[in-house]
């Protein structure tokens, strides 16, 4: 009896915060602590007759739901791209604060029309119909491939592939796809 090894490869890789996205979450937080302090000391304020239980309870219920928010907001700007290949298919996920899953692509890697080292310039004037660019930025090196995706058109995809990734890439790709890509001594 033979059995068969199934080709696999799981790798998560963060994706670098933007320093739009870390501005935003200074401000975000800096905002949310102010506006939990206020609403805490609109709750423990003395006074206001009959509505002074109800002003604590609001205060204390709205202070509750701003550092709710903010934790929301800021965890959100936590994103995480997973790429798995299982014996040539070829996956990318999306992963925002490890609570949401968003399939970006699913394709046999057998169907890349294109594959190599991604350098922007190469591609700013290409028109493709979808682009996924599904990498950490973290410097690299970055990968791209170009496929045609059923329903979405030509679909340009950017990720940031290890050794394994990569070497099951190579394994699956078209022939002459991957020797345009790595050259025939690259293949083995």
């Amino acid at each position: 009896m033979r059995m068969s090894m199934d080709s696999f490869s799981e790798q998560l890789i963060k994706r670098r915060k933007t320093t739009l996205e870390k501005v935003m979450v200074v401000i975000m937080g800096v905002m949310a602590a102010i506006l939990i302090v206020m609403f805490i000391i609109l709750a423990v304020i003395p006074g206001g007759g009959a509505f002074g239980s109800l002003f604590t309870f609001f205060g204390l219920l709205l202070a509750a739901g701003a550092g709710y928010l903010a934790y929301f907001v800021i965890t959100g700007t936590n994103i995480e791209f997973e790429y798995t290949i299982t014996n040539g298919s070829f996956d990318v996920d999306k992963i925002i604060a490890q609570r949401k899953r968003k399939r970006l692509l699913s394709v046999e890697l057998k169907d890349f029309e294109k594959f190599g080292v991604y350098v922007l310039s190469e591609h700013a004037q290409k028109k493709y119909d979808q682009q996924i660019h599904a990498a950490g930025g973290w410097g690299g090196p970055y990968y791209f491939g170009v496929v045609n995706v059923k329903g979405k058109g030509t679909t340009l995809v950017v990720f940031e592939p290890n050794e394994k990734t990569l070497g099951l890439v190579k394994k699956f790709l078209p022939r002459q796809v991957a020797i345009d890509a790595f050259g025939r001594n690259g293949l083995n």
